[in-house]
């Protein structure tokens, strides 16, 4: 099993349940709120292949069904260079 990291100069904050991300020193500075800024924390505390198990908990949802939707977000921000690993 493996684990989510933050990318190489990626800073993040997370300010009354949203995140605030983005590879320093240029912007854009992305905006997480509501589930984006759970799996985003989540992500980086678990280990990668049980990461939609703990969003379909939180969400109430099953596990299939929030395999794609977790799948995708995760390869957006790997995408942006701000996740790396899994």
């Amino acid at each position: 099993m493996s684990m989510l990291t933050v990318g190489p100069e990626v800073a993040w904050v997370e300010v009354d349940h949203t995140v605030y991300v983005a590879v320093l020193p240029d912007p854009p500075i992305l905006v997480l709120e509501g589930t984006a800024a759970f799996i985003w924390v989540t992500a980086l505390r678990v280990e990668y292949e049980g990461l939609h198990e703990h969003v379909a908990a939180k969400v109430g949802i099953s596990p299939e069904e929030a395999r794609e939707p977790v799948s995708v977000f995760i390869d957006d921000v790997r995408a942006r260079g701000l996740i790396v690993g899994g």
